[in-house]
């Protein structure tokens, strides 16, 4: 599990807004997938319910969020949130424009570079 959460921290990384949300949401998604991923080997070898999450389980889990909850996140979030530095740029613009193209404080700019 640990090395799932590390992987998925670089992933973090990388990613911002709404993809960057769920991509955090991932370590507990894997961890309450697992034992469901576990009870179709169950059924079929006709033991007991999961009482504890199996290695394989968990690799199951991993496997389903890398190949294809990720994927389709990325692809549904793509146009869903514009990057950090373009959002400065764009209150860059429209400062540059309220004060007519003349000079502003550097406090002004600074507070527009903040994350948010």
């Amino acid at each position: 599990m640990h090395d799932v959460r590390k992987a998925l921290r670089a992933r973090e990384a990388e990613a911002e807004g709404l993809l960057l949300a769920f991509i955090g949401k991932m370590p507990g998604l894997a961890a309450r997938l697992a034992p469901v991923l576990a009870h179709p080997d169950r059924a079929a070898d006709g033991g007991d319910e999961p009482r504890e999450m199996s290695v394989e389980a968990f690799a199951r889990a991993a496997h389903l969020i890398e190949s294809c909850l990720l994927p389709m996140a990325r692809r549904a979030h793509a146009g869903a949130s514009v990057p950090r530095v373009e959002r400065a740029a764009v209150r860059l613009v429209a400062l540059i424009r309220e004060h007519g193209g003349r000079g502003f404080p550097a406090a002004t700019w600074s507070g527009l570079a903040a994350p948010g």
